[in-house]
């Protein structure tokens, strides 16, 4: 079973739901309902949905920030889509993250090889920062000849 999430997901809604499909098990828990829930919505897990819904409510640098450090490639790629003005933007910090960061920054000390990939083809520059571009480019490469 697939199903669509509504325009305006909202997460106390789906944590009832949650709790309904919960009761219509023979056995279980809820951790298995919400996994089973978020899987009809085509997340692979509850964590990935709750990020995903709570993210509607951000600006597009907030829900560039969440995806990237939920390690989220494909969101990642969906908020540059959903929002082509950041990618103008892709090197700005990212809101309240370490030391005024950036998503590439970001994604490379989670050795995220999918985002970090996601974020180079939309156009971050490993320099941006002069502060740490140096180490930043050795981190990629070493990300990239780990992988």
């Amino acid at each position: 079973m697939s199903r669509q999430l509504p325009e305006k997901p909202n997460l106390e809604y789906l944590k009832k739901q949650a709790k309904e499909l919960l009761r219509s098990m023979r056995q279980g828990k809820l951790a298995d309902a919400q996994h089973m829930l978020a899987n009809d919505y085509g997340f692979a897990t509850w964590a990935k949905l709750k990020s995903h819904v709570e993210a509607l409510g951000f600006s597009p640098a907030e829900a560039l920030k969440a995806a990237v450090c939920d390690s989220d490639a494909a969101r990642v790629r969906e908020v540059l889509q959903r929002y082509p003005d950041l990618r103008k933007k892709i090197d700005d910090p990212l809101p309240d993250y370490g030391f005024g960061e950036h998503a590439l920054f970001a994604a490379v000390q989670r050795s995220d090889h999918a985002t970090i990939d996601v974020l180079l083809r939309a156009g971050a520059n490993m320099e941006a920062n002069r502060v740490v571009g140096r180490r930043l480019r050795s981190a990629v490469i070493r990300a990239w000849w780990s992988f």
